[in-house]
């Protein structure tokens, strides 16, 4: 899972299940967009309802996360650059922090659309040794594949300073 800051900046992205090196890694393996890899794992439960829609729900703990400055402020534009140079053999920025996070994600999936919501909450150690608390979601409706709306409308991102 990828969130992200919108505004004027500064621009940051929090990548969930793995490192920029990892979505690029299970990207290239799979012949795939590095936006749509998936690195991490995570239980998944699986709900038909009697109204024939299907409900996929996660909910985990401990899945890593990764928080990274980035120059532009459009996730998959900033994935697929950090990929393509990776793929040339260009060293992969690092996180400027790492950590820990609780998964939550209930994907409503019916014939006409795909209602999705996904939110993480945790931790974060900075490279400067500052400890951040970080709460992400996203909550969306997908229709013929594509999001409704703009992302800066379902996406949030909140990063708090909790030690330094």
């Amino acid at each position: 899972y990828f969130y992200g800051t919108f505004d004027d900046g500064p621009y940051m992205t929090l990548l969930v299940g793995g490192t920029a090196e990892e979505f690029c890694e299970v990207a290239a393996s799979e012949g795939i967009d590095p936006f749509d890899a998936e690195p991490g794992v995570a239980p998944l439960r699986v709900f038909l309802r009697a109204s024939g829609a299907t409900d996929l729900k996660v909910d985990d703990k401990g899945q890593p996360i990764y928080l990274y400055d980035q120059t532009v402020g459009d996730a998959p534009d900033w994935i697929g650059g950090i990929c393509a140079d990776w793929a040339l053999g260009n060293a992969v920025p690092q996180p400027y922090a790492a950590g820990a996070a609780d998964l939550k994600v209930r994907i409503s999936i019916t014939e006409d659309a795909v209602d999705v919501f996904n939110s993480v909450n945790g931790e974060l150690l900075a490279v400067d040794g500052t400890e951040y608390r970080v709460r992400a979601s996203a909550d969306l409706v997908v229709v013929d594949g594509a999001p409704v709306g703009n992302p800066s409308d379902f996406v949030s991102l909140d990063l708090t300073e909790i030690r330094r």
